[in-house]
């Protein structure tokens, strides 16, 4: 038969009201948004925090200690962005550590388009999720999109985070695809939360 054509994935569209960002200096201390990343060792968490703040890839990326912090812009009002990877390359699940926010504002939870596994545990992480941070903005991601070996269908990585009732990004630190889109739709998630409040 003839190839099916080739499944593509859309961005989702950043929509933020412009006059409540403009006022959150009133009660939002400093415009900070935590954010947490979460999923398996190796499954591109730490190269994709590089390419978004350093704007730099190594196929073996150096660990983060604590935090690390960018500023975005967000409709031309600055938001500052701290970011914490928590997990060491042998950590299995997500403990808190005195110096990581327990309660963060988002968390990018992740995986490896390449690597089935690293889907399957997604549930164990979304577990861990809603035991520490139930109240937090989550996106799913799916690393190395510009792998060659993939495991997971965009369709089925798209149901998957539509029945935990998040939003799916597919990004390529090493082709810089989709990475800031997917900090910058984070933040945008953030502030609308805290415009319905």
């Amino acid at each position: 038969g003839g190839n099916s054509p080739k499944e593509t994935w859309s961005p989702p569209r950043i929509s933020v009201d412009k006059e409540f960002v403009s006022g959150l200096c009133k009660f939002w201390d400093g415009y900070r948004i935590d954010v947490l990343i979460l999923g398996d060792p190796f499954c591109g968490k730490t190269s994709l925090i590089r390419r978004f703040v350093e704007n730099s890839f190594s196929g073996f990326p150096k660990m983060i200690e604590g935090h690390i912090t960018k500023e975005i812009l967000v409709l031309r009002t600055k938001i500052s962005l701290r970011i914490y990877d928590p997990l060491s390359f042998k950590a299995k699940s997500y403990t808190p550590q005195p110096h990581v926010s327990v309660h963060p504002h988002a968390v990018i939870l992740c995986f490896d388009i390449s690597n089935g596994n690293s889907f399957t545990s997604i549930h164990s992480w979304w577990k861990e999720i809603e035991r520490y941070s139930n109240d937090s903005i989550v996106i799913l991601v799916g690393c190395k999109s510009d792998s060659q070996r993939r495991e997971i269908e965009i369709s089925y990585a798209q149901g998957t985070a539509f029945s935990l009732g998040i939003d799916y990004i597919e990004t390529s630190a090493n082709l810089d695809t989709n990475v800031q889109l997917a900090f910058h739709y984070l933040a945008s998630k953030v502030i609308e939360t805290k415009r319905e409040m």
